[in-house]
């Protein structure tokens, strides 16, 4: 339960626990009638309303437990069968107990279930409750009856939509990050692919030609050839260059500071410690680390948090990305060409790099580089 409710975003906690607030506010009104009335008569109240009272209340803690289910996605579960088996009694109970709040109950509970049966589901208790006030009450009062039936269930349905559609909107930032993510790859797959099949074509047309011409000794034109060839490989470098136009790395506390912001748009716990951060380096290095591990989360996990740690262990700077919600069915991929990538510049200066999951359902990037180190030396 409590991983749960640790997945939902602030705002479909707020609508969530609105809602469940709304309906036991009105499950209190509806009581205090009654247990007041049995405390000035000095008699305790009927076994049929004393049964009502617990379904009822036990239907709130299962509705509360079945919309969470809903709003993750799950199938029908456990309770939601519960619910629907507790709306026979509680409707039966109806016919012998004066409690409208019950009908309200039993319809704002199948109304999770959304759409058409949702509305079947409310017109039939409507029917229920109207046969009922005809054939049961001394002086039926069906205006008031169906203004507070109506009113109370839309007053706890409307926040449990609003926490469905903020559920949803935060899921769908997260796939367009996901998505953002991969396009960018693609793009830039692409690109290196044309780039540097062009560059490679054109230098090994000009070197075959400049040793076409050294067997002939004609110096002069072999030397504009490697001079041409020179200059392709400097125009291939600049755009290898240019198309990363995007933000590019600059020191690690803002690329934390991007991680954070990705992280809270998407709905995802951000719990940060950060402490040491090294020389220009190692800093871009434990940057780049991160945000290779960041990427990698939205792509193939469903985080609920994401926890960094950077610290300093004597000459070391040890950062360590953890992330939760890594499918049961989810393989450690150890040799993707991101993190391999930085494996092999992390081995070069003197540190290590490892990614595994340290149990089910984590994945942990783990990294040690000298503090004070510069790459190229």
């Amino acid at each position: 339960m409590k991983a749960t409710w640790r997945r939902l975003g602030a705002e479909s906690r707020i609508s969530l626990v609105g809602s469940v607030a709304i309906a036991f506010f009105l499950l209190l009104v509806a009581l205090s009638p009654a247990i007041r009335g049995g405390f000035a008569n000095h008699r305790p109240l009927p076994p049929v309303q004393l049964l009502h009272i617990v379904l009822v209340i036990l239907m709130g803690w299962l509705f509360f437990r079945a919309a969470t289910d809903l709003l993750l996605g799950r199938p029908m579960t456990r309770h939601q069968w519960w619910l629907v088996g507790l709306t026979v009694p509680v409707l039966a109970a109806l016919w012998f107990s004066d409690w409208t709040l019950g009908c309200v109950w039993a319809a704002t509970t199948l109304l999770v279930a959304g759409g058409g049966w949702g509305l079947g589901a409310l017109a039939l208790l409507l029917v229920n409750l109207v046969v009922e006030e005809l054939l049961v009450r001394d002086d039926p009062n069906l205006q008031l009856t169906f203004t507070l039936t109506i009113f109370t269930v839309f007053a706890i349905y409307i926040p449990l939509r609003l926490m469905q559609t903020s559920d949803q909107l935060v899921l769908s930032r997260e796939e367009n990050a996901r998505l953002h993510v991969d396009k960018e790859r693609e793009r830039i797959s692409r690109d290196l692919h044309d780039i540097m099949g062009r560059t490679l074509v054109a230098v090994s047309v000009r070197q075959e030609a400049a040793a076409r011409l050294l067997q002939r000794e004609r110096m002069p034109e072999a030397r504009q050839q490697l001079q041409a060839a020179h200059e392709i490989v400097a125009d291939g470098q600049a755009r290898l260059r240019e198309i990363t136009h995007g933000p590019t790395i600059t020191d690690l506390r803002s690329e934390v500071e991007s991680a954070k912001a990705l992280c809270e748009r998407t709905g995802i716990e951000w719990d940060a410690q950060i402490g040491a951060v090294g020389t220009p380096d190692a800093q871009r290095l434990c940057a780049a680390v991160l945000r290779e591990a960041v990427t990698n989360m939205l792509k193939y996990a469903h985080p609920t948090t994401c926890w960094v740690r950077i610290r300093d262990e004597g000459d070391m700077l040890a950062l360590s990305i953890v992330n939760d919600g890594v499918p049961p069915t989810s393989k450690v991929n150890e040799e993707g060409t991101g993190l391999a990538t930085l494996q092999a510049r992390t081995v070069a200066l003197g540190g290590t790099l490892e990614a595994l999951s340290p149990r089910a359902s984590l994945f942990r990037v783990l990294m040690h580089v000298p503090i004070f180190v510069e790459e190229g030396r």
